[in-house]
């Protein structure tokens, strides 16, 4: 369980600043997409990194059980197969994310979401067990 939370705290507070921060500063994020998508070294180092981090918690966390738990095995699942797709089809996803980028309520779903599981994430993490 000391797993569970370490990484509920680490992955759901990210996420949860990460999506504020793109929902409060669409126009800076959509422009640093743009860029990143245009920089083929660090599209490969940023598919590189969601492969580690994703089998990093595939490896220590695979937990397929019937509570909270199980988002942060999703996660980890979905950044392995993310990074693992980029690094095989990386014209594929760069042109997936390009369509992405120019849709505004894809933007407005995806950093909510991330807030959304963020906000689950830390509840989880630190304030549960404060609450018994």
């Amino acid at each position: 369980m000391q797993t569970s939370i370490f990484l509920a705290r680490l992955i759901g507070t990210t996420m949860l600043i990460a999506g504020i921060g793109i929902l409060l500063n669409q126009k800076y994020y959509r422009a640093m997409a743009v860029a990143f998508i245009k920089s083929t070294p660090l599209f490969y180092v940023i598919s590189v990194v969601g492969v580690v981090l994703g089998l990093t918690v595939v490896l220590f966390h695979n937990l397929w059980v019937a509570d909270w738990r199980v988002i942060i095995t999703l996660l980890g699942w979905i950044n392995l197969i993310r990074g693992t797709i980029s690094l095989i089809c990386p014209e594929t996803v760069i042109g997936y994310g390009t369509r992405i980028n120019r849709n505004k309520n894809a933007v407005v779903f995806g950093s909510v979401f991330a807030s959304v599981v963020g906000a689950i994430l830390v509840y989880f993490g630190y304030l549960q067990g404060m609450i018994r």
